[in-house]
């Protein structure tokens, strides 16, 4: 061979190992009570025409790497900076507006708690059973549990607010240590420099995670795409999704008949969706919900609703949904159609109270951080839900004067949450601009991608269709999948709780 060429071959290969040089090891979390190993691989049929008399084998040491590692830059060109502190934001308003301004701030504190597995409901029955009230009942002993253990952590957050900050504390939260105050842009900093503020942004944030949509085919071809409809046809259930998005237009044709599509659409931002019912499902006359309204233009959580639930039973099934889930709605979006940080907070907490099995959060909120409503994210998959999230799109940070591509938005960015990237349904075409990359702590980002630019429902009338592209085109199709794979999981094991990491 030329010798050119041998050493051009050992260059390239030099390359290649050069970002594990900067690899150190990572010691897996201890797992909890029930949870399988984190060096066991699990092996079942994938396609079982009888998902209950299946088996399911543990693989041998050889299936696996035995050595937990991370990347510890992006690449050696541009090292992510250390995760800041308060969102880049508050010092813009701070020029502009004056340091006596007050702004009602989302504050994310150190937090000590590991939330427990909340138990099991079964969602093949009423939400009304009496199983399910019992699962309820044990969920608000946690919960209360867990709130009471948090407020000697809140007394010491909050210490001195008053009297150094000139802040007001308006509300705190059980999932996550977090709360929502009220204090002059001037007393930021001195706020974010205690060692116990991990995080500080404005309650409002950015608008969804949509995008423009060049070419479009009926859902049947993402479907299709996925291999979904064949775990649909099992009949092995429908199941329980929370959906937080820019609301839903609820009498849409493709999601207004006579089936149990919803139990649930609650406003979390005009209205107090904290005090939703735990347990019942809403009557809705004629699909016409109360706060059935999309306050995205395009029809965001329209389509987003379409494309996990919509009905099978019209247009051939060329635009159903990859499940027949029911759905609990949250609205997360203000009028302004930008997402409100603390009633995405506390749809989190409604959809792990409700013992949601999977959670489908379509926001893309920037930062480098895991905390704030990442954490949020990963504390409901800690009380037992499947967390999916759109990667997002175009997110960049500046870097020595250049735009270095973020891995992932948030709550994507989270060590626990799925983050979804897209491809093109056509063509198969992986689209280079949305977020993706290394996260600051050397996870790859997205997790999964799946197909996007779909033909679903839009919110201009009962009738509008419209292609939904991007990253919020494609996590749908992950969440259906999710709530499909859980199904086909619990086949037969009805009594047997699913991890959500199995999922």
């Amino acid at each position: 061979m030329n010798p050119q060429r041998i050493w051009a071959r050992i260059a390239l290969l030099g390359a290649m190992l050069a970002p594990l040089a900067g690899c150190a090891k990572l010691t897996p979390p201890q797992p909890r009570a029930g949870d399988a190993p984190f060096d066991v691989i699990y092996s079942a049929p994938f396609r079982s025409i009888d998902p209950a008399r299946r088996t399911t084998a543990r693989l041998g040491r050889s299936a696996y790497l035995p050595r937990w590692t991370f990347l510890a830059h992006l690449e050696p060109a541009h090292p992510l900076p250390p995760p800041i502190k308060k969102d880049p934001r508050l010092d813009w308003w701070l020029r502009v507006l004056g340091p006596a301004r007050r702004e009602t701030l989302f504050v994310s504190f150190a937090d000590t708690l590991t939330i427990p597995r909340f138990p099991s409901f079964d969602s093949s029955q009423p939400r009304s059973s009496r199983k399910n009230h019992e699962a309820d009942s044990l969920t608000a002993i946690m919960v209360a549990d867990l709130t009471a253990r948090r407020q000697a952590a809140y007394a010491a957050d909050t210490a001195g607010f008053a009297t150094v900050y000139d802040a007001v504390l308006i509300k705190t939260y059980w999932l996550s240590q977090a709360a929502l105050i009220e204090m002059p842009l001037g007393n930021v900093d001195a706020l974010a420099a205690r060692h116990d503020v991990l995080y500080i942004r404005p309650q409002r944030g950015n608008g969804p995670p949509g995008g423009p949509t060049y070419s479009v085919v009926d859902a049947i071809c993402g479907r299709n795409r996925i291999g979904s409809d064949h775990f649909l046809d099992l009949g092995l259930g429908s199941g329980w999704i929370a959906l937080l998005d820019t609301g839903v237009r609820t009498t849409h044709e493709l999601l207004c008949d006579n089936s149990d599509r919803w139990c649930l659409v609650a406003d979390c931002v005009s209205g107090d969706c904290s005090t939703a019912s735990s347990t019942d499902c809403v009557g809705y006359t004629g699909c016409a919900a109360p706060d059935g309204i999309d306050r995205d233009p395009n029809g965001h959580g329209t389509s987003s609703a379409a494309l996990l639930a919509g009905r099978g039973d019209i247009y051939d099934n060329r635009f159903g949904g990859v499940t027949r889930a029911t759905l609990d709605c949250f609205t997360v979006y203000g009028m302004d159609d930008t997402l409100i940080a603390p009633s995405a907070a506390t749809a989190l907490e409604l959809a792990a109270r409700r013992g949601e099995r999977v959670v489908l959060a379509e926001m893309q909120e920037p930062g480098t951080a895991t905390v704030d409503l990442s954490a949020f994210a990963g504390h409901a998959f800690d009380a037992g839900a499947v967390v999916i999230a759109a990667n997002g799109n175009h997110e960049f940070i500046r870097v020595n004067g250049e735009s270095v591509p973020l891995a992932a938005s948030i709550p994507a960015r989270s060590r626990k949450v799925l983050g979804v990237g897209w491809y093109d349904v056509q063509t198969g075409g992986w689209d280079h601009g949305q977020a993706h990359g290394t996260t600051t702590d050397g996870r790859v980002k997205p997790d999964l991608i799946a197909p996007s630019s779909s033909q679903t429902a839009g919110d201009t009338s009962d009738s509008d269709w419209h292609g939904f592209g991007w990253t919020s085109g494609a996590a749908p199709y992950v969440a259906g999948a999710a709530m499909l794979l859980e199904n086909w999981m619990a086949a037969g094991w009805e009594d047997v709780p699913i991890d959500p990491g199995q999922v």
